[in-house]
């Protein structure tokens, strides 16, 4: 098992303890193949021990670095235990919010295990959410602009991201600076690999600007490439038992903590695999909240900062209207995205603690 230990010393207000239940509560409820299962939650005077699946052979992200490329085969082999995963979330009303090659774990037999669920939520369809967070490279156009969203859109755009780095080997957005990254995805300006590929068609999709064309899980689980070879199409999960709310009393897995309330409480553009490093570090979260040459011959990875924008309230009721498209400028605060060539920055994600989610 791995065992996650959070300082209560850490939790600086009430806030933060809603964000610790939510992450507690919606992993506990989950129940899937590849999603990291928690086993136990305890409580002491000094701190809070999550105890749950252990992931022994680490995370995508250094499996592709290892192999700088995949065949299209295992490609779709990751990519359907992924989408399998997702597609279960979101039809139990949850949205994870920071899919990449980081919170993607595998197990003893090379099984996918999607972990760090410190910014998901639950979503409904007559609402929107307004946390913009997760990381810049995979962040879609409605969170990089700050445009509130139902939920699921913007997990749909991180699994593209993930499916041109599993087939491809790089990233499709690698922009010099932040002013040069939300250009590229405000506009879907992603790099045309040189060596096309049948997923291209269903990365295209999934990269769709507007969140109404933009490809959705029920779209990518029943597409022809990710069913290849496969004699069943990946189909609907099984769902919470008994329609159970993802977040309802689990049981033993949440014990008493969840009802006390916490005291005091280089400048050359390269195609490079960027790292965008936020670690499993509960303590680190709490203070943020949840919910080269143009083709170098081997990719430099590094590893630009994450983003966390909140605003004061995580969702509005969905007008009759979408939002207007220009409304917004881009959340202040975001880190510019370091060039290839840069050091790489301290690891974490930005956070602006005076606005806070509910």
């Amino acid at each position: 098992v791995a065992i996650k230990s959070i300082r209560k010393d850490r939790i600086k207000d009430e806030q933060d303890l809603v964000h610790i239940r939510r992450e507690i509560e919606i992993m506990s409820s989950l129940n899937h193949p590849h999603i990291i299962a928690v086993h136990e939650v305890f409580e002491n005077s000094a701190k809070i021990v999550i105890v749950m699946e252990y992931a022994s052979k680490g995370d995508l992200y250094d499996y592709i670095s290892e192999r700088q490329r995949l065949s299209e085969q295992e490609a779709r082999h990751f990519f359907r235990q992924v989408v399998s995963a997702v597609y279960y979330c979101h039809k139990n009303g949850i949205v994870h919010r920071d899919l990449k090659l980081e919170n993607i774990l595998l197990d003893a037999n090379g099984n996918i295990k999607i972990a760090d669920f410190g910014l998901s939520n639950v979503f409904q369809q007559d609402k929107l959410l307004q946390t913009y967070c997760g990381s810049p490279l995979y962040a879609s156009p409605e969170i990089i602009n700050g445009r509130p969203y139902k939920g699921p859109e913007v997990d749909s755009w991180s699994l593209g991201v993930l499916l041109y780095i599993l087939v491809h080997g790089t990233m499709p957005f690698d922009g010099h600076d932040y002013k040069t990254l939300v250009k590229q995805i405000t506009s879907g300006d992603y790099r045309e690999p040189t060596k096309l590929s049948d997923a291209c068609g269903l990365i295209r999709w999934m990269l769709m600007v507007n969140p109404e064309r933009r490809a959705t899980i029920e779209d990518i689980a029943t597409h022809w490439w990710v069913n290849w070879g496969y004699k069943t199409p990946l189909g609907e999960q099984e769902l919470l038992r008994d329609g159970e709310s993802p977040l309802a009393t689990n049981g033993s897995k949440v014990r008493c903590f969840l009802r006390q309330r916490i005291p005091g409480a280089a400048p050359e553009r390269q195609r490079s695999l960027k790292k965008s490093k936020k670690e499993n570090d509960v303590s680190q979260a709490l203070q943020e909240g949840p919910a080269g040459p143009e083709n170098p011959s081997k990719p430099v990875l590094r590893r630009p900062k994450g983003i966390l924008k909140k605003r004061n309230s995580c969702e509005q009721k969905v007008p009759g209207s979408p939002p207007a498209e220009g409304g917004e400028g881009p959340p202040a605060g975001l880190p510019r995205v370091l060039p290839s060539g840069a050091a790489v920055p301290r690891k974490g994600i930005l956070k602006k603690p005076p606005a806070r989610e509910s």
